[in-house]
């Protein structure tokens, strides 16, 4: 997810669907249609909340807030298409996936910060 981060922080809006869609992708090809499903579920609602968040970042959002709520939904985009091909309701995984959610998502918003710097710099010097 520090990838579809950085994406969402420094490219297009299309340009992250197609990280987030490439990501999925290769779940396709590795774990089936399922895990295709589950990943581009949870992709999508991580990367829309994210967008969201980014565009009103004026509210002082920190990175690793980000990277927390943007975990966590997609932890709940999961859940929902999991539920959806189960056909039923798996809701009784969602205190773990909001506690682990949160865990990860600090560690990616940590490993964002520090790299952010050296990221920017990259994409700096290719579009030169």
């Amino acid at each position: 997810n520090t990838v579809v981060m950085f994406s969402a922080l420094a490219a297009s809006v299309p340009q992250t669907l197609a990280v987030v869609f490439i990501k999925s992708a290769f779940l396709l090809f590795q774990s089936g249609a399922s895990a295709f499903f589950i990943s581009l579920c949870g992709g999508l609602l991580s990367v829309s909340v994210l967008l969201i968040l980014i565009r009103i970042r004026r509210l002082s959002v920190s990175m690793i807030a980000l990277s927390v709520v943007s975990a966590i939904a997609h932890n709940i985009g999961q859940l929902i298409a999991a539920s959806i091909l189960s056909g039923t309701g798996l809701w009784g995984y969602l205190p773990a996936l909001l506690f682990f959610g949160a865990v990860f998502g600090v560690i990616t918003g940590v490993v964002l910060k520090v790299l952010m710097p050296a990221l920017f710099k990259l994409q700096n010097s290719l579009h030169r």
